[in-house]
This record gives C-alpha cells, sequence and structure tokens, in this order.
C-alpha cells in the first residue's frame, strides 16, 4: 500500500471510529483512556497522539476490532470529487464468469448501458470492486483505458440523421467506495436514462466496451492478497 493511501486509511479510521457509537463504545473499552486522548487534541501532544491512533490503525487492520465488510482506504472520508484524469488510467470492472466468452471475451450483451459502474485506479485496488463480498466474491476482474473508451456512439434513426450521444466516464464517489466512477452517456449535455438510450446506440457502446476490457484478475482468487491492508 502507498503512503498516500496509508495516510488516508489511518484519517478514515479515526473518523469511522469517532462517528460510530458503537465501534467507538468498542474502542473505549478496549483501549480505555488512550482512546479518549486520542480523540482530544487540545490534551494529547501530536506524537503521543500519533502513537496512539497508529496503534489502533494496526488493530484495525488486523481485525482486533470488528469492522464492515470493505477496507478502510475504500471509504470517502470527506474527499472532494476528482474530476481529471490521465488519458492512460484503468477502469476496473467486476464480471460474472458466466458472462465471459472463449479467449477472455466479455459478452457484450451483459455489458451495463448506460452507466458502467467502475473504480478508477489512481484511488482503488483491483479487487476494490468484489465488494460486497456476499454478490461478488465470485466475479472476475477485467480493465479498460480510458483511451479506449468510446468518445461518441449512435445508431441509424429511419428517415433522419443518427442519433449521437457523447460517452463521458466521470468520477462519482460513494460513502463507501471513493474510486467509485460511471460511464455514462449524453445528448446536448442532458444525462440519459436509460429509456432514453435507443437500442442500436446501447448495441454499439457494449460492442466497444467489450473490445476494451482485458482480464486484469481471475475469479475466485483470495482477497485482499497477502500483505495487504
Amino acid at each position: 500500500m502507498s503512503r498516500l493511501r496509508q495516510k488516508a486509511a489511518l484519517l478514515c479510521a479515526l473518523r469511522t471510529m469517532v462517528a460510530t457509537p458503537t465501534l467507538n463504545a468498542l474502542t473505549t473499552e478496549k483501549f480505555g483512556p488512550w482512546f479518549l486522548i486520542a480523540k482530544a487534541p487540545l490534551v494529547a501532544g501530536p506524537l503521543i497522539r500519533g502513537a496512539i491512533l497508529f496503534r489502533l490503525f494496526c488493530e484495525l487492520a488486523t481485525n482486533s476490532i470488528r469492522m464492515p465488510d470493505r477496507p478502510t482506504a475504500m471509504h470517502r472520508c470527506g474527499r472532494p470529487v476528482v474530476a481529471e484524469f490521465s488519458p492512460a488510467e484503468c477502469f476496473y470492472v467486476r464480471i460474472d464468469p458466466a458472462r465471459i466468452q472463449p479467449e477472455n471475451v466479455v459478452d457484450p450483451a451483459h455489458i451495463q448501458c448506460p452507466d458502467l459502474s467502475s473504480n478508477r485506479s489512481q484511488f482503488s485496488e483491483p479487487w476494490h470492486v468484489l465488494y460486497p463480498r456476499e454478490k461478488y466474491e465470485q466475479h472476475a476482474v477485467f480493465r479498460f483505458v480510458l483511451s479506449d473508451a468510446p468518445k461518441h456512439v449512435s445508431s441509424e434513426n429511419p428517415g433522419g440523421a443518427p442519433t449521437e450521444y457523447t460517452v463521458r466516464t466521470v468520477h462519482d464517489p460513494e460513502e463507501d467506495n471513493y474510486a467509485h466512477c460511471e460511464t455514462r452517456l449524453y445528448r446536448e449535455n442532458e444525462r440519459m436514462e436509460p429509456n432514453k438510450v435507443s437500442k442500436g446506440a446501447k448495441k454499439v457502446f457494449r460492442e466497444h466496451i467489450s473490445r476494451a476490457l482485458k482480464p486484469e484478475r481471475p475469479a475466485g482468487l483470495v482477497y485482499p492478497p497477502p500483505m495487504a491492508s
């Protein structure tokens, strides 16, 4: 885990402990006055508080205290939307193994359109898209590069000009998944709902994304991987 992600995870762990009554009580019971000192910046100096918070974070990372079924680093914790993307940035998509065709090609018919959900690699590990476990533990992970996604899709319009849609991938953080993104369709800056996108345009979008998706992580691997937190 990078230093940036470690710092984000540590900060998020503290905020979660302070803001969650049940976890707050469990932590106070486990650490007694030390946790109270960690919460009181005017009482304890920064070095003392830092040492205590590090100890608390280590306890959380080793599951000494029960936490929700997501790594702490996934949580948003007040971080802002980051609208800019690098053209080379990857986006991770979970795929049901039943939808994977020979030669690791994703069946276009089962690609979500519009609003394809993904996690951006700048803030996510590939396996982060496999939460919650009870739903996605056995899924595979594929990736696409932003530059490989279509910029526009269109479909034939009998008797008139083709209906064209602009394709945009946007950072759409969720409280328990900061890296979440969606690849959406727009028409004249109006975001399209599924029932407003023509069948032909959906077909073109799905086929293009299917070609762009490449295997990142086979289904069934254990996660988090060794040494990850």
